[in-house]
């Protein structure tokens, strides 16, 4: 869940109180905000500042030394899960890790996140073995699991990949996340063909439909927004 996803009741209940108080203009505000948030294209439009022009692949110049892949969510081992599960962004992070290697070049990958909520591995180390395990070899993978942040995430992997002559990487998340990563590696004097981990948006009839996964598509949006002005006053980009 989002920070946003609480905001549908408190907007139902707003709803509800106005219409107590017979403010019907304040109602259909209501409800058309409501509405919007819970809309894919408008979903879509608030998210496109973040997202415009990345693409799922280097562009054809692009002659990086290295990739680089940055960790999603990932439910360490339990009593009833021997291995890790990843979340559907540290998936496709790692599946596209995965093809642009066997497809494209068979560049070393750097996985990159630390141990988080008292996880017993890191995110970096779990990656990595998913890598491993999708036919990577493993001499091919280096981790940095010191990282709790995208700014880390920037910092640690860049003193990695410059002490291995590295200047230059393809960097590899999630398209909304690729802005402020992009940024914060530059920042480390590294040079960036940032890839998204997304396939392009499937727009069927169901996209014109209210639901769940737009309202989930502005929380992170309004992170990411939040985040870069953060980082921005924090000289982090």
């Amino acid at each position: 869940m989002t920070y946003l996803e609480p905001v549908t009741p408190a907007l139902l209940l707003l709803m509800a109180v106005f219409l107590a108080v017979k403010r019907l203009r304040l109602v259909w505000l209501t409800l058309a905000a409501t509405a919007l948030i819970h809309w894919q294209p408008a979903a879509y439009l608030f998210e496109l500042p973040l997202t415009h022009g990345y693409s799922e692949n280097p562009p054809r110049s692009a002659n990086p030394g290295a990739i680089v892949v940055l960790s999603g969510y990932v439910a360490f081992p339990e009593d009833t899960r021997d291995d890790p599960e990843f979340g559907q962004d540290t998936q496709r992070r790692v599946s596209r890790a995965v093809r642009l290697h066997r497809h494209w070049r068979p560049l070393r990958i750097y996985t990159t996140g630390g141990r988080l909520g008292g996880s017993p591995i890191s995110y970096a180390a779990a990656m990595k073995g998913e890598l491993v395990r999708r036919g990577v070899p493993p001499d091919s993978v280096r981790i940095e699991e010191r990282s709790a942040t995208t700014y880390e995430n920037a910092v640690n992997t860049a003193a990695q990949l410059k002490a291995d002559g590295v200047d230059s990487v393809v960097l590899v998340t999630s398209k909304y996340h690729l802005l402020r990563a992009e940024l914060c590696f530059r920042k480390q004097g590294i040079a960036v063909y940032p890839v998204s981990a997304d396939a392009k948006a499937d727009w069927g009839v169901e996209s014109v439909v209210p639901g769940w996964s737009p309202e989930r598509t502005v929380g992170r949006t309004v992170h990411e927004y939040v985040a870069l002005v953060w980082y921005r006053l924090r000289g982090r980009l």
